[in-house]
């Protein structure tokens, strides 16, 4: 990660468990989505590390309406870091809101990363547009389920969406990792 350039880090100590999850997709001609991309560091890491498979992709969704107090922009310093990425051309980068831009998608993604808004109800929509994109077996993981902010109220927080995606879809669902993120199997 050193040849890119970051102004934060809320994504390195999620490392370890990233590389056992998606362990299986190295090497293969998988399909990953990323709703919220901000700097890109997730997603060059996982270009970096999981798309081995010249015909692997990886779909970042973010509508970068965020400007850094530290000079760029969010999507200033994604394009940098693609730019600077070995497999750029495998990120494909879609400027636009999850809700708009879900739907029309095709389906057959092996992961997805559901970290956009921070509001409950926003990461309840991505799950529910999310869901039929997703392969039998893919993974999904959801971030900030621990996150506390005293700013927010409770009720917004993405964990209490998480929460519901786990009761509601029980049936459809394995959960494989609850932490700091949630790692569900989707089952069809």
């Amino acid at each position: 990660m050193a040849d890119y350039h970051f102004t934060y880090d809320w994504f390195s100590g999620h490392i370890p468990k990233w590389q056992v999850q998606l362990a299986a997709l190295m090497n293969r001609p998988c399909r990953l989505l990323e709703i919220g991309s901000f700097e890109g560091r997730s997603a060059v890491w996982l270009a970096d590390n999981v798309l081995f498979d010249p015909a692997a992709t990886l779909t970042c969704i973010d509508p970068w309406t965020y400007q850094s107090t530290f000079g760029l922009g969010g999507e200033e310093l994604f394009d940098l870091n693609r730019g600077r990425c070995a497999r750029s051309h495998q990120i494909i980068k879609i400027k636009g809101y999850s809700i708009e831009v879900l739907p029309t998608l095709q389906a057959g993604f092996d992961f997805a990363y559901i970290d956009g808004s921070h509001e409950a109800r926003d990461c309840l929509l991505d799950w529910v547009y999310t869901l039929p994109l997703m392969k039998s077996g893919g993974l999904v993981c959801f971030d900030d389920y621990q996150w506390i902010d005293p700013t927010y109220q409770t009720r917004i927080l993405p964990r209490a969406a998480i929460d519901c995606v786990l009761e509601f879809w029980a049936d459809v669902i394995e959960v494989v990792d609850k932490d700091r993120q949630v790692w569900v199997r989707v089952r069809k």
